[in-house]
């Protein structure tokens, strides 16, 4: 696993990428783009990774913050992405707002 070696090229694999319309899209809201497969949380500060699994369960990796929080449910439907975030707001507090 050379490639996850050297954090710039970890870095590489969470970078939102473009669409051939200049343009970031992703799942809507809080998840705005894509990278590599990953969804993601664009925006200037604090960005973030955030995998989901069948709108139960997410994590969301905060790299430049170094922060990763975990979260599961038992409510479909229950945005687990949007209470993370929330989470996120005690250990950052100027979490901001979303970048287009």
């Amino acid at each position: 696993m050379e490639l996850l070696k050297k954090k710039e090229n970890l870095a590489a694999l969470w970078e939102p990428v473009k669409l051939n319309n200049g343009s970031y899209d992703g799942f809507g809201g809080l998840l705005n783009a894509y990278a590599l497969g990953w969804p993601v949380i664009n925006r200037q500060n604090h960005s973030g990774v955030a995998p989901l699994g069948g709108g139960r369960a997410a994590f969301v990796i905060y790299p430049k913050d170094s922060l990763t929080i975990i979260l599961f449910t038992n409510l479909t439907g229950s945005s687990p992405e949007e209470i993370i975030e929330k989470i996120a707001g005690f250990y950052i507090p100027d979490i901001g707002k979303l970048t287009k």
